[in-house]
Formats: C-alpha cells, sequence, structure tokens
C-alpha cells in the first residue's frame, strides 16, 4: 500500500483472478470526506453541499426560527472552552439560517449543507427557519476534539 497525501488514503490496486483491477482503500481522516482547506483569503468559514461522513455520533444541536427571540444570537467564542480545538464541522440537517459577519458579509446555510467554522469566526445568527445540525470539534490535525 502506499500513501495517497491528496485524498489522506492508503490504497493499493490488485488483479482479481478474472484480471478486474481492483482498488482497496483506508480512508485515513475520520470524517472523511474533508471540505478542502480555505483557500488564502476566503477567511474562517466555509459552506459546501455535502455529507458528513461519520457525523451519525455527533450531538444534534437545534434552534426556533425567528420571530422567536432565541432566533437571533451571536455564534459562541467555542474554541475559549475547548483548548486545542480549531474548527466547528457540522452537517445542517432542516432549516436555514443567515449568518452576517462583522464586516457585513452575509452567508445562507441551509439543510444539506457541510460547514465548517473555524477558530475565530464570528457571526450574528438569524434563523429564517427552524434548524438543525449536527457537529463536533476537530483539532488542527484533523482529528476529533476530545
Amino acid at each position: 500500500p502506499t500513501l495517497n497525501e491528496r485524498y489522506n488514503i492508503y490504497h493499493l490496486f490488485a488483479r482479481d483472478p478474472d484480471g478486474h483491477l481492483v482498488e482497496i482503500q483506508q480512508f485515513r481522516d475520520p470524517a472523511w470526506p474533508r471540505v478542502p482547506d480555505a483557500a488564502p483569503g476566503v477567511g474562517l468559514l466555509t459552506v459546501v453541499k455535502g455529507r458528513a461522513a461519520g457525523s451519525e455520533h455527533w450531538p444534534v444541536w437545534s434552534c426556533p426560527a425567528l420571530p422567536d427571540p432565541a432566533g437571533r444570537f451571536q455564534e459562541s467564542r467555542w474554541w475559549e472552552s475547548r483548548p486545542g480545538a480549531s474548527e466547528e464541522r457540522c452537517l445542517i440537517l432542516a432549516g436555514r439560517a443567515a449568518l452576517t459577519e462583522p464586516g457585513g458579509r452575509r452567508t445562507r446555510i441551509e439543510a444539506g449543507d457541510w460547514v465548517v467554522f473555524r477558530k475565530g469566526f464570528t457571526c450574528l445568527w438569524e434563523v429564517e427557519e427552524p434548524i438543525s445540525k449536527r457537529y463536533s470539534y476537530f483539532c488542527a490535525d484533523g482529528t476529533e476534539w476530545r
């Protein structure tokens, strides 16, 4: 087997008795498929469509929508209470929210989005439809924070 650093997998190719080419893979990242690293200038938030393999064991967080007062709040500074954590990864299960950063940039997240909040990201949440997400915290090396 060889390490494919781009996809963080060990893999090998072999031929079966009928001559078919078979690839065997070991996925090294527990949260694969991993959201691509932020490109320079992209910032502290990444949103992509997708599914978070392995997120089934993550806790679920839910929030009511506006006009319920709980539907408008500041993103927590979660990294302050989780030493070593560098990002929160989320799979949005239901609902929709608008996230407004201090500089005015507005991003909508909705059911089916795979969202990564990096350490230092702050925003105002405005929940437009009751929202729920599976979430977990991760260290810079990609391992789940414990």
